[in-house]
C-alpha cells in the first residue's frame, strides 16, 4: 500500500506553561491568612497537586520531543537561567523574612495586636491561642515556596520546549485546510493501492493544536468522506476532508497542526500532516 504522502508526526509542541492560582488565594493575598488553618492546609494541598500536574505535563512533552528526535537529551540537563534563578532565590528569601516577621508579630512580648489592652496579658496568653494563626502563616509560606520553585521549573521547561519547531510546518507534503473563521474549507487526499490484493483503509483526523503551542489541543469537526476506503488492487481514490472553522475554536490568523491518520489492519498507522490555516478577515456573521 502506498499513500501519496510522507509519514510525519505533529504531536510535539511548545508553548508557555499555564500559570495561575487555582484552588485558593495566593500567598501574597491577605485573604490567605484570614481563613481557618484547615482551609489553608486544604488550599495548599490542592494547589500543590495542580502545580505538579502542570509540571508533569511539560516534562512529558519534553520527553516526547526527545523520543521523536526533535530535541537533544542534553537540553534536559541544562541548568536554569542564572538570572531567573537569582530572582527566585530573592523571592524565597523574602518569603522566609515575611514568615519570621509574622511569627514575631503573633508571639512578640510587649506587643498589643490592636493597640490597646494589657501587653503582659497578651504575651502571657497560652501558646495554643496563637497556633491557628501560626498554622495559617506556615501553610502560606509553604504555598509561596512551592510557587517560587514551581514557577522556576515551569519557565525552564517552557524555555526548552520553545526551541522545538513543531513538526508539520516543514513537512514536504501536508493536507491543508484554509478558510476564515466561520467559513468552510475542503481538500482532497489521494490514496493508491499498489499491491495486488484489496485493501481497507480507515481515515480519521487526530486532535490539532495551534502551531505556536498556545491553548489546549482539541479534535476538529472534520468530515471525512469516505471514512472507510475499500481499494482494489492497483486502484486509486480520493478522500475529501471538509471543515467549518468555528469561530469559537479557531483564532483568526493562527495556524493549527494535526494529522490525517490512515490505518490498515495488521499494519502501523500512517500520519499525513494536516495544517489548518484560519485566515484573518472572516466571512459573514
Amino acid at each position: 500500500m502506498v499513500w501519496y504522502a510522507t509519514k510525519a508526526s505533529a504531536q510535539c509542541f511548545s508553548g508557555p506553561a499555564r500559570r495561575g492560582s487555582p484552588g485558593g488565594a495566593a500567598v501574597d493575598d491577605p485573604r490567605a491568612a484570614d481563613g481557618d488553618w484547615a482551609t489553608a492546609w486544604t488550599h495548599y494541598l490542592l494547589r500543590a497537586s495542580m502545580r505538579a500536574a502542570r509540571e508533569r505535563e511539560l516534562q512529558e512533552q519534553a520527553l516526547a520531543c526527545v523520543a521523536r528526535g526533535r530535541l537533544s537529551p542534553a537540553a534536559l540537563r541544562e541548568a536554569p537561567d542564572e538570572g531567573r534563578l537569582r530572582e527566585q532565590s530573592a523571592r524565597v528569601a523574602a518569603l522566609h523574612a515575611r514568615w519570621l516577621a509574622d511569627v514575631a508579630a503573633i508571639t512578640a512580648i510587649g506587643a498589643q495586636p490592636d493597640g490597646s489592652g494589657d501587653a503582659i496579658a497578651w504575651a502571657g496568653a497560652p501558646m495554643t491561642d496563637h497556633l491557628p494563626r501560626l498554622a495559617r502563616r506556615w501553610f502560606a509560606l509553604l504555598d509561596g515556596l512551592a510557587d517560587a520553585w514551581g514557577d522556576l521549573a515551569e519557565a525552564h521547561l517552557s524555555g526548552i520546549l520553545a526551541t522545538v519547531r513543531p513538526s508539520g510546518l516543514d513537512a514536504p507534503f501536508a493536507v491543508e485546510l484554509r478558510a476564515a473563521p466561520g467559513e468552510t474549507a475542503s481538500a482532497l487526499l489521494s490514496l493508491a493501492n499498489t499491491r495486488n490484493e484489496p485493501a481497507v483503509v480507515r481515515c480519521r483526523v487526530t486532535d490539532v493544536r495551534r502551531a505556536d503551542g498556545v491553548g489546549p489541543s482539541f479534535v476538529p469537526k472534520v468530515a471525512v468522506a469516505p471514512g472507510i476506503l475499500r481499494l482494489a488492487g492497483d486502484e486509486a481514490r480520493d478522500v475529501r476532508l471538509s471543515l467549518r472553522l468555528e469561530k469559537e475554536a479557531f483564532d483568526p490568523g493562527a495556524s493549527y497542526l494535526g494529522a490525517v491518520r490512515l490505518a490498515r489492519r495488521g499494519e502501523p498507522p500512517v500520519d499525513v500532516p494536516l495544517r489548518i490555516q484560519a485566515v484573518a478577515g472572516g466571512g459573514p456573521p
